[in-house]
C-alpha cells in the first residue's frame, strides 16, 4: 500500500490517476528514503457492450398473476447480498470462478418504478419519485413551484426518509381511522403495496377490538397492542417454520415493506432512471405528434403523409415508413412510429401544416432524440451541458405553446432528471427497456399455447426450456452426475451457427461475412463495362493511380450496388459518407465498379462537399456545398 496523505491505494484495488485514467496497481516502488514513488499498474480500459441490447442475453426470472413485482424481487434479494457469492465455470480460464450479483438500476416504465420506490405516482401531492417536487393545490399554483418544473433544486427523496414514512403509517393506521393513513399517503406521496396488505389487516383487527372492548379504553393501549400483534403474524414463507423462531421485535424488510428501501448498494429513488422509451418516445414524441396531428384537416393530412412517404431512410437504421399507416391511425402509433417521427417529420413541416413554434418543438425534439441515443459518451460535461440545452428549450417551447401541460404532462419533468441519470449510469439507451418489449410476443404465445388454467406456470417452464437449449448450442458447460464438467457435442454447438437459429433466440452475429472495403453487387442483374463505358471515366484516371495495372483500362468492370465502410455499414450509390483521406471530407457516393478479375480493385467516386460555417435558416443545421 502507497499513503498519499490521507489517501490508502493498495496493491490489486481501482486506482485513478492524475490524468483521470484507471489502473491497478502491481508494486509500489521507492527510490530511496522519503524519496519519490513509482508502480507498476495495469490500465484498466472502459469497454462499452450491446449486449444488454439482445434478446439472447435477457433471462426470465419470474411470473405471477397474484405476488405483486416487490414480493417477486424480494425473492432476488438474498442473491444480491454482500455475502452471497455464487460458483460458475470459466471456459476461457478452465477453473471454477466466484462471483456476485450487484444491481445498478431498476429499469421499468414510470407507473412500476414509482411502485419500486414505494411512491403514489400522480395521486400524491409530491409526484415525482425522484426528487420532492409538489406540494398542495395552492402550493403548487406558486410561481416558485411552476420554475421548479423546469430546473427543480431542492431536497432529493431518500429511501430513510421513504422507510420512516411507511413505518408511520403503520402505526397511524394501529388506532384504527382508515382517513388518517389516506391523508398520510397524499400528503407525503408515500404507499408501500406490501405495507398496504397489513395495514388492512390492522385496520379490520383494530374495528374488532374496538368493538370488543370498553368505550373508555384508551387508543395508545389499543396501538400498542395491535403492533405487538403485528410482531407475531408470520409471513407466507414463514409458516411453515416454529412459532419461536420467527419472533420479532421490529419491522423486518420484506416481510412488511419493500427491501429494496435497506438495500445497501441500491438507492431505489435515484437507481429507477428516467426511461427513454416511455418517457420519451411515448411521452415528448407522442404529446408532439398529437398536438400537431389534432389541428389539421384530410388536405394537410393528406400532403403530410406524401411527404413523409418520400423520407430518404438511408443510414437511420429503422424499418420502412409508412406514411400512410401513420397517418390513418395518428392516435394508435408504436414505438416504431414514434422512432421515424421523430427523426424525419421536421424537415416535411412549413408554415401550410403548422405554426413556427411547432415547428421549433419538432425541431428541439429531433436534436434531444438524436443526443438521447448515444451509444457512447467522449466527453460527459461537454454532452450533459448539450442535453441540458436542449431540455430547456424543449420545456420553454410547451410553456408558451400550452402552458397548462408542464402541469398535467409529469413526463416532461421527469426529463430533467435524465442528466443525474446518464452521469451516474452511463448512456440513457442502457437502461431502455425496448428490447424486454420484445418479450411480450414470446409470453402471449407461451400462454396462447397452453391449458389456460395456470399461464404463468406455462411461461416459466416455456422459458427454463428455451435457457436450456440455448446455454446447451451455445457450448455451455454444466456437471453430470459424476460431477465432472461436461459440455454438448461438436455436432449439437454446430447447430448455434446457423443464422435462423441465432434470429430466433435473439442473437445478432458482430461479425460480418463481408470485410470493409468489399464491395456488392446483383451477379445476375449488374452491369459489366469497360472503363471507357462506364461514368466513372469523366472523374477518375485510372491511370494516375500508383497501384492500378496499366492493363486496367482495358479490362472490364462490374457496376456495384453497395461497399462497406470501416464501420461495417453498407453504404449504398447515393449514400452520403465520411471520408477520411489526407482530411475529412463529407460526400455523396456517385459509383461503385469492381474489377472483374481482381475483388480487391474497388474504386468509389464520391461527389465531395464542403462543411460551411453557416447554418441553415429554417432548419438551423450545418450546410454543405
Amino acid at each position: 500500500m502507497w499513503a498519499d496523505g490521507n489517501k490508502h491505494y493498495f496493491v490489486g484495488e481501482l486506482s485513478q490517476l492524475v490524468s483521470s485514467i484507471f489502473v491497478v496497481p502491481l508494486w509500489w516502488y521507492q527510490l530511496e528514503k522519503n524519496g519519490e514513488v513509482f508502480s507498476d499498474v495495469v490500465k484498466v480500459l472502459h469497454h462499452y457492450s450491446t449486449n444488454i441490447k439482445m434478446e439472447y442475453y435477457v433471462h426470465f426470472t419470474s411470473t405471477s398473476p397474484n405476488a405483486s413485482s416487490g414480493e417477486q424481487l424480494d425473492a432476488l434479494i438474498d442473491d444480491m447480498s454482500d455475502n452471497t457469492w455464487h460458483a460458475a465455470y470459466d471456459c476461457q480460464q478452465d477453473e471454477e470462478v466466484l462471483y456476485r450479483i450487484i444491481p445498478c438500476h431498476l429499469p421499468a416504465d414510470n407507473p412500476q418504478q414509482s411502485t419500486t420506490c414505494s411512491h403514489l405516482s400522480l395521486a400524491g401531492n409530491y409526484w415525482c419519485r425522484i426528487c420532492k417536487l409538489g406540494g398542495t393545490n395552492k402550493e403548487r399554483e406558486t410561481n416558485d413551484v411552476y420554475h421548479a418544473h423546469f430546473c427543480y433544486n431542492g431536497p432529493r427523496q431518500q429511501p430513510v426518509e421513504t422507510l420512516q414514512e411507511i413505518k408511520s403509517q403503520i402505526e397511524v393506521v394501529a388506532l384504527g381511522v382508515q382517513a388518517r393513513v389516506s391523508e398520510r399517503h397524499t400528503a407525503s406521496g408515500v404507499k408501500d403495496p406490501l405495507a398496504e396488505f397489513w395495514i388492512q389487516q390492522l385496520l379490520e383487527k383494530a374495528h374488532q377490538l374496538q368493538q370488543d372492548q370498553v368505550v373508555t379504553e384508551i387508543k395508545e393501549t389499543i396501538q400498542h397492542e395491535l403492533i405487538q400483534w403485528l410482531y407475531t403474524q408470520p409471513p407466507e414463507k414463514y409458516k411453515q417454520l416454529p412459532q419461536d423462531s420467527v419472533a420479532r421485535t421490529s419491522l423486518q424488510p420484506g416481510d412488511y415493506y419493500n427491501s429494496l428501501l435497506t438495500f445497501e448498494t441500491l438507492d431505489v429513488h435515484q437507481d429507477t432512471p428516467v426511461e427513454i422509451l416511455y418517457t420519451y418516445l411515448l411521452g415528448q414524441d407522442k404529446y408532439a405528434w398529437h398536438y400537431l396531428n389534432s389541428a389539421w384537416n384530410p388536405t394537410q393530412i393528406t400532403l403530410f403523409s406524401i411527404r413523409l412517404q418520400s423520407s430518404s431512410t438511408d443510414g437511420l437504421s429503422i424499418p420502412p415508413i409508412h406514411a400512410s399507416y401513420i397517418c390513418q391511425y395518428c392516435n394508435n402509433l408504436i414505438r416504431k412510429h414514434f422512432k421515424a417521427l421523430q427523426q424525419v417529420a421536421f424537415f416535411h413541416l412549413d408554415d401550410s401544416l403548422c405554426s413556427p413554434m411547432v415547428q421549433d418543438l419538432w425541431r428541439v425534439t429531433g436534436n434531444l432524440g438524436a443526443m438521447l441515443w448515444y451509444h457512447e459518451i467522449e466527453n460527459m460535461e461537454e454532452y450533459l451541458a448539450d442535453i441540458q440545452v436542449l431540455i430547456d428549450n424543449l420545456l420553454d417551447i410547451w410553456s408558451y405553446i400550452d402552458p397548462k401541460c408542464i402541469f398535467v404532462k409529469a413526463k416532461l419533468h421527469l426529463l430533467t432528471h435524465i442528466i443525474p441519470n446518464i452521469r451516474r449510469h452511463g448512456p440513457a439507451i442502457l437502461f431502455s427497456t425496448e428490447i424486454f418489449e420484445c418479450f411480450n410476443a414470446i409470453f402471449r404465445m407461451c400462454s396462447v399455447l397452453s391449458n389456460h388454467h395456470t399461464p404463468s406456470r406455462d411461461i416459466a417452464w416455456a422459458c427454463a426450456d428455451m435457457e436450456h437449449f440455448k446455454h446447451l448450442i451455445s457450448g455451455g458447460w454444466w456437471r453430470d452426475s459424476s460431477g465432472n464438467l461436461v459440455q454438448a457435442s461438436d455436432e449439437i454447438r454446430r447447430h448455434f451457427n446457423d443464422k435462423k437459429i441465432q434470429r430466433r433466440l435473439g442473437y445478432v452475429s458482430k461479425l460480418s461475412k463481408h470485410e470493409p472495403g468489399s464491395s456488392l453487387y446483383h451477379k445476375k442483374t449488374a452491369q459489366c463495362l469497360y472503363w471507357p463505358d462506364t461514368c466513372s471515366t469523366t472523374d477518375i484516371n485510372v491511370l494516375d493511380i500508383p497501384q492500378t495495372p496499366n492493363e486496367c483500362v482495358n479490362m472490364r468492370w462490374h457496376i456495384c450496388h453497395s461497399v462497406i465502410a470501416q464501420s461495417h455499414d453498407q453504404c449504398r450509390v447515393g449514400s452520403w459518407v465520411v471520408m477520411n483521406s489526407t482530411e475529412i471530407m463529407i460526400g455523396r457516393i456517385k459509383q461503385i465498379v469492381q474489377c472483374v478479375t481482381s475483388s480487391a480493385l474497388v474504386f468509389v467516386i464520391v461527389e465531395s462537399f464542403r462543411l460551411t460555417n453557416s447554418c441553415h435558416p429554417h432548419f438551423h443545421m450545418p450546410t454543405l456545398q
